[in-house]
């Protein structure tokens, strides 16, 4: 892998880092307030991991993943990223959460999504990959 790859990666993976804040933004300003905040919490989840995918279905030509292997790593790289950021950054440094608190935004036994978040965004350019080759093939097929 090359380091234009990575560094195109890296692009890409700010965008997802802006578009959690303005998804953020969307359930604070709209959602919650429409529909409060227990329901707010799963719907800002299926608006997020919808902008992410629309995302990087458009970036995807740019971004250059046109193996299994590069597109299995690339997403591994995501979600470590998106994993530091949210614990770290976001949670811990800017927000000050306790360690307790922010392990459980990770329990998805009881109820807390955004595994299912780091979930998608780890495998999205495995799907997307898949997704783009399928379509590929089924246009080059005759009927």
């Amino acid at each position: 892998m090359t380091y234009s790859l990575w560094k195109r990666a890296t692009t890409a993976w700010l965008g997802f880092f802006l578009l959690a804040f303005v998804n953020g933004t969307i359930r604070v300003v709209a959602i919650a307030p429409l529909v409060g905040e227990t329901w707010a919490h799963p719907l800002s989840v299926a608006t997020g991991i919808s902008l992410f995918t629309i995302y990087a279905d458009l970036i995807w030509k740019w971004l250059g993943v046109d193996t299994v292997g590069l597109s299995l790593a690339i997403g591994a790289y995501w979600l470590v990223l998106t994993v530091i950021a949210e614990t770290f950054l976001i949670n811990r440094w800017i927000s000050g959460m306790p360690w307790q608190q922010i392990f459980q935004t990770y329990n998805l036994v009881e109820g807390e999504l955004w595994p299912l978040v780091l979930l998608w965004v780890g495998l999205l350019p495995l799907v997307l990959l898949k997704v783009r080759h399928h379509r590929r093939n089924s246009l080059r097929r005759p009927s």
